[in-house]
């Protein structure tokens, strides 16, 4: 499910931002911003996930959870 949320909200941001920012609606500012949050927290939904199931290991909050990951080399550190 969380997969799912990340690429919808990734296609919308995606075409969102193909527009000229200064000619965005409130309404696009404000659906970007909430695309942004919510594709975040969907991919810390997986990385809280996988550190817990795989890793046996509880992360602190979302930057912990993708720093351990990226200790244990199964993304980027950077």
């Amino acid at each position: 499910m969380h997969i799912r949320e990340i690429n919808d909200a990734a296609q919308i941001i995606r075409e969102i931002t193909n527009k000229d920012f200064g000619k965005l609606s409130i309404y696009e500012k404000i659906s970007l911003r909430y695309l942004i949050i919510q594709l975040v927290e969907a991919a810390a939904a997986i990385c809280i996930h996988i550190l817990a199931n795989i890793f046996s290991e509880k992360a602190i909050g979302y930057p912990d959870c993708f720093s351990r990951l990226g200790l244990k080399g199964v993304i980027p550190e950077n």
